[in-house]
């Protein structure tokens, strides 16, 4: 891993990240329900 940080909400849309969770990110906020992002690893 380099290069890790925090990133802010709105830095997500240039960051690849995988799984492709940017949405999720963007619109979590604390005191949402738990999600299982598991599924989202099978390509």
């Amino acid at each position: 891993m380099r290069g890790h940080r925090l990133f802010a909400p709105e830095e997500l849309t240039d960051v690849v990240v995988h799984p492709p969770i940017q949405h999720f990110l963007r619109t979590w906020e604390p005191g949402d329900p738990t999600v299982y992002l598991g599924s989202l690893w099978i390509p």
